[in-house]
């Protein structure tokens, strides 16, 4: 997965949370809580979203560092490096399990809980991408 695609995806999401916004008018390195208006439970819904449709677990604990688009981009491609392997695998994997939101093109609140507790549930080697566990 590319830094192209990494920003393409983040900034889907965002587009989920901020119809309003004009995405072509964000300045990657400023903060996007101040760009977009976004309180701390929007930016939560976002890094949650993120998580999510990456495949790509973000403890709470790095949240203060995820402050501008350049942050967020640069983290998920250091993150996607360091579970090594080939990311595609692993987006073919989250697909699978969360297609429906994916068809649909968007990313719904319920959906966003769904889908870290549906991360959680999967077997670490589907989570990676390596073939199914026994049900």
């Amino acid at each position: 997965m590319t830094d192209k695609d990494i920003r393409a995806t983040v900034l889907a999401i965002l587009e989920q949370l901020a119809p309003e916004a004009d995405m072509s008018l964000l300045r990657p390195d400023v903060r996007l809580r101040d760009q977009l208006d976004l309180d701390s439970m929007d930016f939560l819904n976002f890094l949650i979203a993120v998580d999510a449709e990456m495949n790509v677990d973000i403890p709470e604990a790095d949240y203060p560092r995820l402050r501008t688009l350049d942050d967020i981009v640069a983290y998920i491609e250091a993150k996607l490096l360091q579970a090594g392997g080939d990311s595609s695998v692993r987006m073919a994997c989250r697909n699978r399990t969360f297609g429906t939101d994916r068809r649909l093109g968007k990313v719904l609140p319920s959906s966003r809980a769904a889908a870290v507790v549906g991360l959680m549930l999967l077997a670490p080697e589907e989570r990676a991408g390596a073939g199914t566990a026994e049900p």
